[in-house]
Order: C-alpha cells, then sequence, then structure tokens
C-alpha cells in the first residue's frame, strides 16, 4: 500500500501526522532496503519528516515519479524549517490531502547543481559501513573486500557505484584519475564527503607494500586511529572540521600534567584543557561554562553585567538567569529584543565579528531588511522555547569566544604550542588523503611529531554542546 492509501479523512493540506510518516517509512524501508530510514520531528516545528541516510535523492525522486505518479512539490516555510543544512536534498509529497516531507540527508546537491550529480550521505562509505571493520587484510584481500562491499551495496546507484570502484583502481594505481564522465558526476561536497569517508577505506591501500596488513579498529576500539597499518596507527579522517575530542587523548592528557607538576605557569595554561576532561564531570554546556569563566573571557564579563550577577556555575543556573531577564509565557520578550539584549556580550572581546550571533541574527534586530531562509537555529529554537533558546544562543556565543581567546589572545602562543606537546606524544602518524578535482588522490603520510596542533571549537548555536572543545592539526 503506497500512500495515495493512505488515511484519507486529514484536512486539506494538512502535514503528514507521526502514524501516516511512518507508514510511508515503512514502504520506502520495502522497496531501499540499504536506506536508513527514521521518522523525526523538531520541538520548532510542526512537520513530521522522514530522514533518509544512505540513499540519493535522485533514486527517491524517481520512485514517487515512477511508482506512485507524484511529482515534487515546492517546499513551504515550515519545511525548511526542520534542517539547514539539507535543505537542497528535501522532497515534498501531497496525497489525499496530506503533505509529506522527506529530506535526503546526504552531501551532493547545492544550489548551482544539476540533478544528476551524486548525493552520498555521511558515514555510509566508512570501513564500519562496509562491513570490512574489526578484520585484517593483506593488500589484496583488502582490495577484494572493498570491490565485494561497493559491489554489493550499490547495485541499486550504478553512478556511485561506478566512481567508487573507480577509485579504488587509482588507489591501486592501474589508473590516474576518475575517468571525466565519471569526475563531472562530483559535486564539491559529495567529493570531500567521499573522500573524507571512502578516504579512510583507500588509505590503507595507497599506504601498504606486499608484506603489509591492515586493520580498521572497531568502532569506538581505538578513538585517535582509523586503521593500522602493520605496526603503524594512523589518523586518516580525524583532526579537521569540528575537531577531535579531548577524550581521544585522555592518556596524553593525563601524561603531560604529570610532566608539568612543578611549573606552575603551565598548570595554570593547563586548567583549561582540563576543563574537558571527561572526568571533569558535568555535561558538555556546563564545561563550555566553565572554560569561559576559567579564563574570563570578554563575552563572560560583559554577560555577569548583564544578568546582573557574579557568577554562572552551570547551564542550569544560566537558563534561569536568563528567564528572569526575557521573562516567561505571554510577557517573554521577543527574540530580536533579546538579541539586542545580549548583543554588548556577543561584541565584548572586539573580535571580527560577533560570537555567536545566529544567521538570522541582524534580520530581527532590524539591522538587514532581507528575511534569512528558515532554519532550526534562530529564531524558530527561541520561540519554541523561549528560555532554553536564549540560554543555547548565550552559551553558544560563550564557546566561539572561548575559541577565539585561546587561538588568538594574548596567551594564544602559549596553548598552541602546549596542544602540540601534548599530542604529539603519540606515536600516531597522520594518512591524510585527498580527492582532487580532477579525480585523484593524494595522500600525506606524517608523524604526528612532526605537526602542530590547535585548540578548536564547533557546534550548532542551538546546539552548543553537540560537539565539546577540541584539537585539530595546523596545517
Amino acid at each position: 500500500m503506497l500512500i495515495n492509501e493512505l488515511d484519507q479523512n486529514m484536512p486539506k493540506k494538512a502535514y503528514a501526522t507521526r502514524a501516516q510518516s511512518q507508514h510511508l517509512a515503512n514502504e520506502l524501508r520495502r522497496h531501499f532496503p540499504q536506506a536508513d530510514i527514521k521518522v523525526e520531528k523538531k520541538a520548532t516545528s510542526p512537520v513530521h519528516y522522514l530522514r533518509i541516510l544512505r540513499s540519493d535523492i535522485n533514486q527517491i525522486t524517481d520512485f514517487f515519479k515512477n511508482r506512485v505518479g507524484l511529482e515534487s512539490l515546492p517546499l513551504t516555510q515550515e519545511q525548511l524549517g526542520v534542517t539547514g543544512k539539507y535543505q537542497k536534498s528535501m522532497l515534498s509529497y501531497e496525497a489525499d490531502g496530506a503533505i509529506y516531507t522527506i529530506v535526503v540527508a546526504s552531501s551532493g546537491r547545492s544550489p548551482t547543481d544539476d540533478a544528476n550529480k551524486i548525493n552520498v550521505s555521511i558515514k555510509e562509505l566508512t570501513p564500519a559501513a562496509l562491513g570490512i571493520a574489526g578484520k585484517k587484510y593483506n593488500r589484496d584481500q583488502l582490495i577484494a573486500a572493498v570491490r565485494n562491499a561497493v559491489q554489493t551495496k550499490f547495485t541499486d546507484r550504478p553512478d556511485l557505484q561506478q566512481v567508487l570502484l573507480s577509485l579504488l583502481q587509482v588507489a591501486i594505481g592501474t589508473i590516474s584519475t576518475l575517468p571525466p564522465e565519471l569526475n563531472d558526476k562530483l559535486s564539491a561536497r559529495s567529493r570531500a564527503q567521499i573522500g573524507v569517508d571512502f578516504g579512510e577505506v583507500l588509505a590503507p591501500i595507497m599506504l601498504m607494500d606486499a608484506n603489509d596488513t591492515a586493520e580498521f579498529p572497531s568502532e569506538g576500539n581505538a578513538k585517535l586511529i582509523d586503521v593500522y597499518v602493520g605496526d603503524r596507527g594512523y589518523s586518516v579522517k580525524s583532526l579537521t572540521g569540528s575537531g577531535t575530542s579531548f577524550a581521544s587523548i585522555v592518556d596524553l592528557m593525563d601524561r603531560y600534567e604529570n610532566s608539568i607538576i612543578d611549573d606552575q605557569e603551565k598548570q595554570q595554561l593547563f586548567q583549561l584543557f582540563k576543563a574537558f576532561h571527561p572526568s571533569s564531570g558535568g555535561i558538555n554546556v556546563d564545561k563550555l561554562i566553565r572554560g569561559a569563566r576559567f579564563i574570563n573571557t570578554p563575552e563572560y564579563q560583559k554577560l555577569l553585567q548583564i544578568l546582573g550577577v557574579k557568577d554562572i556555575d552551570s547551564y542550569s543556573d544560566l537558563k534561569d538567569k536568563v528567564e528572569s531577564v526575557i521573562g516567561s509565557g505571554d510577557d517573554v520578550m521577543k527574540y530580536g529584543d533579546f538579541l539586542k539584549t545580549f548583543y554588548p556580550m556577543m561584541t565584548a572581546g572586539n573580535w571580527d565579528k560577533p560570537t555567536g550571533l545566529p544567521a538570522d541574527g541582524n534580520y530581527y534586530m532590524g539591522l538587514k531588511k532581507e528575511k534569512p531562509a528558515a532554519k532550526t537555529a534562530g529564531y524558530p529554537s527561541y520561540t519554541a522555547k523561549p528560555a532554553k533558546g536564549a540560554a543555547d544562543i548565550i552559551t553558544y556565543s560563550l564557546g566561539v569566544g572561548l575559541l577565539n581567546a585561546v587561538t588568538q589572545g594574548p596567551d594564544n602562543e602559549k596553548y598552541s604550542e602546549m596542544m602540540t606537546n601534548i599530542v604529539t606524544k603519540s606515536p600516531t602518524y597522520l594518512g591524510k588523503i585527498d580527492l582532487n578535482n580532477q579525480g585523484g588522490l593524494e595522500i600525506t603520510a606524517k608523524p604526528f611529531s612532526d605537526l602542530k596542533f590547535k585548540f578548536q571549537y564547533h557546534a550548532p548555536s542551538h546546539i552548543p554542546g553537540n560537539n565539546l572543545p577540541g584539537f585539530m592539526i595546523v596545517y
């Protein structure tokens, strides 16, 4: 039974209920068994939607057009509000008065891409996703295992399958680049995602010789190492983007702390990194606030002034104190007025831009006339739960301010040197692989001891604790 056979008693053009969306999800799972399909709903939106991983937007579009006889409809602002990252990979269908919303969570389509570009979901090409983790291989065995996994898992996505098999040939050395007709099917986004995830699979093939064995650790068993080649552990795709968590180097942090017992200056600086040690206690947002408080960032100082308090000791404490300023219920402060009230905190550090200001901030403060595209962050999050939404934005601002203070403040060189001294004690090697614009593969192999590292923090403004500060390579 397809969606045009669903309950016909709904009002005209109402968004599909969770039950109806779940029914559609079950139907799609039958047709796309490799896909990961979930029904989700954000607190900021009335829309239930299907989130699809390990599939392709063209597959889903063809299914509805050829099997159901439906074309995708223009998306409403409410539908667009369920995601900021994948708005170009969204679909909308109406059947029997119900509007169904689908998010194909894949990298590949941008506003300038045509429909023929390949879409790739995050982590669908990793060793774990391909079923080759947790085993040892010689080079020929690894090549055969990768080829078999690609041929088995992507029979319904022939373009992606051909790209991956051709990249395997590039890694082996039988061809130098992707054939032009396949290379042209990659957008900047899909090229980057394939490079990150499938690059983790291809890197050891390029690093191995005939006598080596390779092993991808089972997920969670080696937090810093993506693959072992012989006796060497390589970090292939870590240490970039939002950074790598301090949880992956707990032993290195402990060892470093023991080595500076007699150095009071280094002990004082180290306390900031220690605030993000897994043993420090508290949830992620507590640790961000604690870090900003520890080095007394300009943002933290101004926040205390705005709230009229002497200290903030936790996220819960912040939320309560913020609510006392913005109010609640019918008397709650409007989103734009909230931003104006706390804007002086975001500019207190005199950095190149306000720290943590949501993308829609200038519009709602009356500084821009053009309304930004709908997203979950900013106005929707604040409107749904004002105290929480406000506390999240403020915590994110504190986190960005902390990042700026550590990487650009007066002690930035000392922090960078300390971060490097901690991480370079690892015997791990960098095995960085890049899929270039010509469809070729480039690999860099260096011991961590030859690299430099820095402090890093990145998260969505409405989920500031999504990532804790960590570290990343300085290229």
